[in-house]
């Protein structure tokens, strides 16, 4: 095409016509005869338009030398010493392979091709290979296929397989594939295959095919797979595959298939297909597939599985909130905590109050014959309702001290044609007959309940019920074994 890049190669045979669906631009078609003769042809194709191209399109091309491609190593350009031995490095334009160097403080070689060791900074020009050990430093102008060991650094320009250790600092400048072991600082320019482990911090610029351990944080800025385990945080840009922990936070800008498992936050920005434990919070803005964990707040745009935690937000769902406050667009499942809130319930709602749009809040009251007049509000959701009520315990003469009755019910909602209902719920009643909020034993009593209500609606939010009900009753001197019936 016009930026010289090969867009089809093909073999036709003679005579026969082929179709070729191109984008529209300028092209150069070459085609290779038979007797090695060269032809060439250059075409533009028109937008929405039919080229043809026959044998009158094509001219005779000159042909060029064939260029090697990759490294222009000639060793015959190359003087070889066996030994080398230098108080200081020695820098000349000469080419020399080293098979073995030696140093007082500093030695250079053009290539190494087997083992340097030194008191001062090993220096190779070029590449090298087997073995560099410094107690200041490794330091690599090209590829390194090597292990390097130091107290302070190493450093190699290109890419490098093999293993690094220094007490401060290991950089490599294009892919690596090993293992780096830093008191302070791993750095990698491209990708990683392997393992980093650092007293501070690792950094691999490309992407990540194994693990980083560091004592402050771990960076991937391209896609990763495998482990990242932090003092303080880990990051990655890319999708990441495997699992991240840190004491405070981990961080994925896009997917996450693993586990995030961190003492602050667990955050992956466009989805998780796995698990986010936190002690904290736990957030995606992107669909959960597996479970969410928090101390404090959990947030998921759409999840498939479950959410346990203090306060649990959450798109469309199917599986389950479990939490104090638990908040769902459309929820196919399980609710369980104090509040439950959904836009539409298509599941079971468990809670003191439940809220969704296809359900309602309304005012109830009652007179029963164990309680007195009671008041209150239900919340159903879908077909489960709950009641908070009040009420006077009447039997007490409506002495002002001694009445004083809370309840609470959870039942099921089953509609009967089209104005009647039947209402079936279990409840617990604590009645004040003494000093109210005041348990005392012998004179309060605590009441388990059934009942089963048939109720008639002859307008909307408007019903009129009754019912029976089977209550167990029993004051905190007694045992629970011991109540009435």
């Amino acid at each position: 095409d016009k930026d010289n890049s090969l867009v089809i190669e093909l073999q036709k045979i003679r005579g026969r016509k082929i179709q070729l669906g191109m984008d529209n631009g300028k092209y150069s078609i070459i085609k290779t005869k038979s007797n090695g003769k060269l032809m060439i042809a250059q075409v533009n194709i028109k937008p929405y338009a039919k080229l043809n191209v026959t044998n009158k399109n094509f001219v005779v091309a000159s042909k060029e030398h064939t260029i090697a491609r990759g490294s222009s190593f000639n060793r015959s350009d190359y003087r070889i010493v066996p030994v080398r031995f230098e108080v200081i490095p020695f820098m000349t334009r000469e080419k020399v392979i080293c098979k073995s160097m030696f140093n007082l403080l500093g030695s250079h070689c053009t290539r190494l091709e087997g083992f340097a060791l030194g008191v001062g900074p090993n220096i190779v020009s070029e590449d090298s290979g087997f073995t560099e050990i410094s107690a200041i430093g490794n330091f690599v102008g090209g590829n390194a296929h090597s292990f390097q060991l130091s107290s302070v650094i190493n450093k190699t320009n290109g890419s490098m397989t093999g293993s690094q250790i220094s007490g401060v600092m290991n950089k490599v400048g294009d892919n690596f594939s090993g293992f780096q072991i830093a008191g302070a600082i791993n750095m990698v320019s491209k990708d990683v295959t392997g393992m980093q482990t650092a007293g501070a911090f690792n950094i691999a610029n490309g992407k990540m095919d194994g693990m980083q351990i560091a004592g402050a944080f771990n960076i991937v800025r391209d896609e990763a797979s495998g482990m990242q385990l932090a003092g303080a945080f880990n990051t990655a840009k890319k999708p990441f595959v495997g699992t991240q922990m840190a004491t405070a936070f981990s961080i994925a800008n896009e997917t996450v298939h693993g586990a995030q498992i961190n003492g602050g936050l667990s955050y992956a920005n466009k989805g998780i297909s796995g698990l986010q434990i936190s002690g904290a919070a736990s957030y995606t803005s992107g669909m959960l597939s597996g479970l969410q964990i928090a101390g404090a707040f959990n947030y998921a745009k759409q999840v498939t599985g479950a959410q346990l935690g203090t306060i649990n937000i959450a798109g469309n769902t199917l599986g389950a909130q479990l939490g104090v406050i638990n908040i769902a667009g459309n929820i196919s499942g399980l609710q369980l905590g104090l509040i439950n809130i959904a836009e539409k319930q298509k599941g079971i709602p468990i809670g003191l109050i439940n809220i969704s749009a296809n359900g309602s809040v309304d005012l109830i009251s009652w007179i029963d014959s164990q309680e007195g007049g009671m008041a209150g509000f239900r919340f159903r959701s879908n077909h489960i309702y709950s009641i908070i009520s009040f009420g006077l315990d009447y039997s007490q003469n409506f002495d002002p001290k001694k009445r004083f009755v809370m309840a609470y019910y959870m039942g099921a909602h089953i509609p009967v044609l089209s104005l009647f209902y039947i209402n079936i719920d279990l409840g617990f009643v604590s009645n004040d007959k003494a000093n109210v909020f005041n348990y005392q034993k012998g004179i309060d009593t605590l009441h388990m309940q059934g009942r089963l209500i048939a109720g008639f609606s002859p307008f909307n939010r408007l019903a009129l019920f009754g019912g029976v009900g089977l209550d167990y009753g029993f004051g905190a001197a007694k045992k629970i074994t011991t109540g009435e019936f």
